[in-house]
């Protein structure tokens, strides 16, 4: 029914903070071809006061979206109507997911754009939709993710249903949470200071005919090994290529066989890895083998 060329909703019981229709406006007029503009928020509870900020807000990446979980604050999203009219409106088949489904759907279309601004605030308390949906949410997101990841068992999977079970037996799910929230945090194999363990995976929306991979290989090392990187694209080897020391740009075509999905699944699997260090938000130590700065689908073949 809404008649604008953005779009958004907001919850009866939730919030938008001023001036977060104008940044969302001004944010898709910088970059018209974007499908959604989402940006930060709060936690309130039933009385308003602000509880904390929601936590899990990050720079898009589709991979995570899908293979991690839903990392978007709903009530935060601008959508364009363009991008709606190209994936379809909410499935009103589900009840739990229809945000997450939606925005993967977006993200898979088109470019999303976050924005670090404060937008809006989610009203969390006991009897609210999600808190009261138990073992029946978590079987509805796990048709989510096999929906889009084409399987059930993923990470987000495990984090979802460790979440009903921490609500089940907390002091039980207590002693599994921390090993689990570590694995969830390193299992892409590419972390926020752009460092890429062995295997590194990628989930990016078809929108050009080739994959660009920048980086660099430091030397950490005079005994370090040669480095090669094999890519796959969606689940078949693409190309194998050998990185020297120092930066790196790699530009494949997309094979025929791949641009026929809904979007482009990167694998990266390296040779060797270069150092082992201490990552302080997973408690783990993780395996570096070179550092990725951009991964990315242009329009021009190479």
């Amino acid at each position: 029914m809404a008649s604008g060329d953005l779009l958004a909703w907001i919850n009866a019981d939730d919030l938008l903070l001023a001036g977060a229709v104008r940044k969302a406006a001004q944010a898709f007029a910088a970059d018209p071809e974007a499908g959604m503009v989402y940006g930060d928020g709060y936690l309130i509870d039933e009385r308003g006061a602000i509880a904390r900020r929601f936590p899990f807000t990050e720079p898009f990446n589709l991979w995570r979206l899908v293979y991690y979980g839903d990392t978007m604050l709903q009530q935060a999203v601008f959508m364009s109507r363009g991008a709606l009219d190209q994936t379809g409106l909410l499935d009103a088949a589900l009840h739990w997911g229809l945000d997450w489904d939606l925005f993967i759907r977006l993200g898979k279309s088109r470019r999303a754009r976050y924005l670090p601004e404060d937008l809006a605030c989610l009203r969390e308390y006991g009897t609210t939709k999600t808190s009261t949906g138990g073992w029946r949410r978590v079987r509805e997101l796990a048709r989510v993710i096999k929906r889009h990841a084409g399987r059930r068992m993923t990470p987000s999977c495990l984090g979802y249903a460790h979440g009903w079970w921490h609500d089940l037996l907390p002091r039980l799910a207590g002693l599994t949470g921390p090993p689990l929230w570590g694995y969830l945090e390193g299992c892409q194999g590419w972390y926020p200071d752009h460092a890429a363990g062995r295997e590194a995976h990628f989930l990016l929306p078809l929108l050009g005919r080739s994959l660009v991979l920048e980086g660099r290989l430091p030397q950490l090392h005079p005994e370090q090994l040669a480095q090669t990187l094999t890519i796959r694209l969606n689940g078949r080897e693409a190309a194998r290529r050998p990185l020297a020391l120092g930066a790196f740009r790699l530009i494949e075509p997309v094979p025929e066989w791949a641009a026929g999905e809904d979007a482009l699944r990167v694998d990266l699997t390296a040779s060797t890895v270069i150092a082992r260090r201490y990552y302080p938000l997973s408690k783990r130590t993780r395996n570096i083998a070179y550092f990725l700065d951009r991964v990315d689908v242009e329009q021009e073949a190479a």
